[in-house]
């Protein structure tokens, strides 16, 4: 299995952004491909921004308890400051 069939959904359109923002810094493309190519970075910033709002839904922190023990919990929750 080649690199690119393994990449996630986001992880290739971060690759292609990334291409993207080389080929606009780069001051190669012409006027008409450089708007093509800013109007599909826009895009694909967007989704990449939704997957990773997706993902980060989905971390959970996991804590080592004081009693050695773990715990898991949301990314976004406050600290517990019984848990250190």
């Amino acid at each position: 299995m080649s690199k690119k069939s393994k990449k996630t959904g986001l992880e290739a359109d971060l690759t292609r952004l990334e291409k993207i923002a080389d080929q606009l810094e780069s001051g190669e493309t012409n006027l008409e491909a450089s708007i093509e190519l800013y109007e599909e970075g826009r895009k694909l910033g967007a989704r990449c921004l939704q997957g990773l709002a997706e993902l980060e839904a989905r971390v959970k922190l996991v804590i080592e308890q004081t009693d050695g023990s773990l715990k898991t919990k949301d990314f976004d929750e406050e600290p517990d400051s019984r848990t250190n």
